[in-house]
């Protein structure tokens, strides 16, 4: 099956109805007066002698910088297909605009490359796209390609 989305080693499967691709980045919700919930794919290497945990650990560490008293879960062990590892992660904060914002963190490796999917949207919307996220998670591998340069 070809991938509807590829960003780096991400795998979109198919664009779910009403989100626009955003070449590069991700998707977006294209909803009219709804908001504009994202969901964005980005990978970089895994910095030597890091964990997974470790890198998870930093991310919360730098949250804690940018958001005023973020409340944090996790992180909890997730299941992304073709990852060694995957762990997931929810951050919820208050937007300077007074909304609860909700981002809902996945993070894969393969040991060489550390993938991070952020999914972002207010509070009041998420019980709105629990199945379209469902069905994206559903259809979201991080894929490594084999023939990378040696870090």
């Amino acid at each position: 099956m070809s991938s509807a989305l590829v960003v780096g080693s991400w795998q979109l499967q198919s664009i779910p109805p009403g989100w626009d691709v955003l070449p590069g980045f991700g998707i977006r919700r294209a909803a009219d007066g709804s908001f504009p919930s994202m969901l964005l794919m980005a990978e970089e290497p895994l910095p030597s002698q890091t964990t997974l945990d470790r890198y998870i650990a930093n991310q919360v560490g730098a949250a804690k910088v940018l958001f005023k008293q973020p409340k944090i879960k996790g992180p909890d062990p997730a299941s992304i297909p073709e990852a060694i590892e995957a762990q997931r992660l929810g951050i919820s904060y208050r937007s300077a605009d007074g909304r609860n914002v909700v981002q809902l963190q996945f993070y894969a490796t393969d040991g060489i490359l550390v993938g991070n999917v952020t999914f972002t949207t207010i509070e009041e919307e998420l019980p709105n796209l629990s199945d379209t996220l469902r069905n994206i998670l559903g259809n979201l591998r991080f894929k490594p390609s084999p023939a990378r340069p040696p870090s």
